[in-house]
């Protein structure tokens, strides 16, 4: 489990939906939620957690892409495994892991020190 730690930007609220942006330092993020905390606040730090599995990774910004969170991080490691290669990311100091299919990790040709667009539905992301 990734967990990054944010600066709350914005809540929005309508009804049992909330939707809330982050600063993770240099880069925004934000969040799909039905329940959050009550006594979160703006300008509140907090720690958000995203699965490994739910993390994809692309070469190149993707266009036309409904996915709300494109973070911009460069490849600091990778385990390669028969079926799933774990892709370890550094976004600006802090460290993801991404879990993706091997044929993936393949089909992309990624390496190393490479940068790649980290992918994240709103909907993937809460706060512990």
């Amino acid at each position: 489990m990734n967990r990054l730690k944010a600066k709350i930007k914005t809540i929005k609220n309508i009804g049992k939906l909330h939707f809330l942006s982050f600063i993770i330092k240099k880069q925004n993020i934000s969040m799909l939620s039905l329940e959050i905390n009550e006594n979160i606040k703006i300008g509140d730090i907090v720690y958000l957690t995203i699965k490994s599995t739910n993390i994809a990774l692309s070469k190149k910004l993707p266009q036309n892409i409904s996915i709300i969170n494109k973070l911009e991080t460069k490849i600091i490691d990778i385990k390669d495994g028969e079926i799933l290669t774990s892709i370890k990311l550094d976004i600006d100091g802090f460290i993801l892991e991404s879990i993706i299919t091997t044929q993936s990790y393949l089909d992309m040709n990624l390496n190393i020190d490479d940068e790649v667009i980290a992918l994240i539905k709103g909907s993937e992301i809460a706060i512990c």
